[in-house]
């Protein structure tokens, strides 16, 4: 018995439409396998993305942390520098008014002063304080007769000058009608005194200034 021309284009075209689905199905394995495979890389991203985005926000608040903490120091130097800078002002000022109390101090004069015969005058105190050297000018002039001029140390040259009024040490010696120094002082305390040895009353004249520096 023969098989029939009909038979056999059915049988091919069957033969055909299994081929077709075969391939197809291994078409979509693949195609399954690589959206799992992309799934996968998808999820793997997804996770990298979530822990790079912790870290972000970790050294985020770090840095708003260490922003804050920058701001509050800030603030506080140009606070402690405004500080400084009103006590410095405060200081200078202070620096200024007690070098013109000291220069006040070390600073004399008289005009005609009657000295009599075998007297003396404490014509002026220099007080010199620590961290300090000064300049004192002395300038003194006499009428009648010569005059001498001692500028001792306080206490011990002054206290041998005031008993024997010729003391074995001084800061300074002049003798004269008109005598005109200069003397750079160191620290301490010092006494300008003015002396009449001669044999008659005399008008003194004399003018003592000082200035300081800080040494």
């Amino acid at each position: 018995m023969g098989v029939s021309r009909a038979t056999i284009a059915l049988a091919a075209l069957v033969f055909l439409l299994l081929i077709i689905i075969i391939g197809l199905y291994s078409s979509y394995e693949s195609v399954i396998s690589s959206c799992n495979s992309q799934q996968s890389s998808y999820f793997n991203l997804q996770q990298q993305y979530s822990s790079l985005n912790q870290q972000y926000q970790s050294l985020q608040n770090s840095y708003n942390s260490l922003q804050s903490e920058y701001n509050a120091l800030q603030q506080q130097y140009q606070s402690l520098e405004s500080q400084y800078s009103a006590l410095q002002s405060q200081y200078n000022n202070l620096q200024q008014r007690y070098t013109q109390l000291l220069n006040s101090l070390g600073s004399c004069s008289y005009t005609n002063y009657q000295l009599s015969n075998g007297y003396a005058v404490g014509a002026c105190v220099i007080v010199v304080p620590p961290g300090y050297s000064a300049t004192t000018t002395i300038s003194v002039t006499s009428t009648a007769t010569p005059v001498e001029v001692y500028v001792l140390t306080v206490f011990w040259q002054y206290a041998n000058w005031a008993v024997s009024w010729h003391p074995s040490s001084y800061v300074y010696y002049g003798n004269g009608m008109s005598i005109y120094t200069t003397l750079n002082l160191g620290s301490g305390d010092y006494v300008v005194v003015i002396q009449n040895a001669g044999s008659q009353p005399t008008l003194v004249t004399y003018s003592i200034t000082t200035t300081y520096t800080p040494s």
